[in-house]
């Protein structure tokens, strides 16, 4: 599939620079360059939807991070390219796709459009593949033979709680005298949850934000990372970042 994608850049040699590199990278075209984030935003207004928005981050009137908000329900993906190595954890914080540091070359580019290609691949399989019994658990109750049945994309973490352990889910919670370590090993071959301290696991998938060592999660509650397990998750952190 090929991506369409404008750049937004107040610099014009900034802009013939990047519209040449796009030119020879396959799998995106460029559909039009704009000098300020407002050019583009009357553009897109009009309903001329993009895949990627490439945006400088420094810009008169309003800058990249300050128009994210704008620019993301217009696009598949926004990414900031832009000469300040330290800008790329604003970017993240404002959930970017991507971020480049100029000057840009063909092989950052190839390469981080070969990771929207591989996430769209994935999700174009997960989405054509029939619902399996994997993607679920059952959890046991407080009550003689009863059992709940549990989404396991839909837990977002698990509390240990003295006796038992409370499963949070997007929706609501479950309790469970099950242990943690065996609900751990229950989910370790989803390969989505990680251990952040001695009583919580949690779903990397609903990861909002990292700050120090406090984890924000899609259902607005957060988790504090355990001093044993700083090294790990970060770790983890880093292996899943934009790299420059």
């Amino acid at each position: 599939m090929n991506y369409s994608c404008i750049v937004i850049d107040d610099e014009p040699y900034a802009l013939g620079a990047m519209g040449d590199l796009i030119d020879r990278c396959p799998q995106v075209s460029l559909n039009k360059t704009f000098l300020s984030v407002v050019e583009a935003l009357e553009f897109l207004n009009e309903g001329n939807a993009v895949d990627i928005v490439f945006s400088d981050i420094n810009m008169p009137d309003i800058n990249g991070l300050e128009a994210a908000r704008l620019l993301t329900p217009h696009c598949r993906f926004l990414v900031f390219v832009t000469a300040y190595p330290d800008h790329s954890l604003q970017a993240f914080n404002v959930r970017a796709s991507g971020f480049l540091l100029k000057p840009v070359g063909l092989l950052e580019l190839t390469e981080l459009i070969s990771s929207f290609k591989k996430n769209d691949d994935a999700l174009l399989s997960a989405s054509s593949a029939e619902p399996t019994s994997e993607d679920s658990i059952f959890i046991k109750g407080g009550l003689k033979n009863q059992y709940v049945r549990v989404n396991i994309n839909d837990i977002v973490y698990i509390k240990a709680d003295l006796n038992y352990n409370w499963i949070h889910t997007t929706t609501t919670k479950h309790y469970t005298y099950a242990s943690l370590s065996s609900l751990a090993e229950k989910l370790k071959r989803k390969g989505i949850f990680i251990k952040v301290s001695k009583s919580a696991l949690l779903s990397t998938i609903h990861i909002e934000k990292v700050d120090g060592n406090t984890v924000h999660l899609s259902n607005k509650e957060c988790v504090t990372i355990g001093a044993t397990y700083k090294a790990s998750f970060h770790e983890f952190i880093k292996r899943h970042s934009i790299n420059f």
